[in-house]
């Protein structure tokens, strides 16, 4: 895998308050946005697949008789 380095401009309270929880908490900052980034990504494709079946439902078309289809349009079958 390679990486890259990423620049990222935040407020510098909020940045020294995440810092500062990160140390607290033992955790690596640049995995902590790696896996947010990731978790973020996931909830967005997870909604936009939702939203694709529930207008799919919407939209999608229930089959009719054929029998009914030929008497309603007075077709004469053989």
């Amino acid at each position: 895998m390679r990486t890259i380095t990423v620049t990222l401009k935040m407020d510098r309270a909020k940045k020294e308050a995440f810092y500062n929880y990160c140390h607290e908490q033992g955790l690596i900052v640049g995995k902590f946005f790696e896996k947010a980034a990731e978790n973020e990504m996931e909830r967005q494709l997870i909604a936009k697949s939702r939203d694709v079946f529930a207008n799919f439902e919407k939209q999608k078309k229930t089959a009719v008789d054929f029998d009914e289809v030929v008497k309603t349009l007075g077709i004469k079958s053989k």
